[in-house]
């Protein structure tokens, strides 16, 4: 079975959907880092390395993605992965 791509938000690469982290937003507005990929809400994927975490975070492309604001404490998650 073929993994699907997604787009990074910081460096527009696609990459296969296992080699991303998934930020979503829920419904309420609340925004989480999906670790399984498979979580309720709209969703916006980055690569799975330190550059584009901080281009992500410099940018702020995750929050214009999401349309929501994007807490520190994600993108301390993400860097923390």
């Amino acid at each position: 079975m073929r993994d699907p791509g997604r787009t990074c938000v910081a460096c527009r690469m696609v990459r296969p959907k296992s080699e991303m982290i998934r930020v979503a937003r829920r419904a309420d507005g609340s925004v989480y880092v999906d670790a399984g990929g498979k979580g309720d809400g709209r969703g916006a994927y980055v690569c799975d390395n330190p550059e584009c975490v901080a281009a992500a975070r410099k940018r702020g492309a995750l929050g214009r993605q999401l349309r929501a604001g994007i807490p520190p404490e994600i993108y301390d998650a993400l860097e923390g992965k």
